[in-house]
């Protein structure tokens, strides 16, 4: 469901009016310290930017301040390694069948 919302919630970032990027900012910080929303920011490559985006494009230090806080937890160990370890995964199942014969000293 979180995903599905992100770009709508994602284009309040880009409003005229502070006070409704300020409204979006706090729901996308909120979103960020939740385990499930929080994979839904990460996989959607858009909101990093657009969040980024929002961050520059503002003189409120108070929306600058949130997108921050959603940054920072974003880029928190526990996420990363979560959205790693799923992308290793399937990486992994396919390097693994080629390591034993190749590679080793020589």
């Amino acid at each position: 469901m979180t995903a599905q919302l992100l770009p709508e919630l994602g284009k309040l970032l880009s409003h005229p009016e502070d006070p409704v990027v300020l409204e979006a900012t706090k729901l996308f910080l909120e979103l960020s310290k939740k385990d499930a929303s929080c994979r839904a920011l990460i996989g959607n490559g858009n909101i990093v930017s657009t969040l980024i985006q929002a961050m520059g494009s503002t003189m409120s230090a108070e929306i600058q301040k949130l997108v921050a806080g959603t940054l920072h937890n974003l880029s928190n160990d526990r996420y990363i390694q979560c959205a790693s370890a799923s992308v290793g995964r399937r990486e992994g199942e396919e390097g693994r069948e080629g390591e034993g014969g190749e590679g080793g000293g020589g």
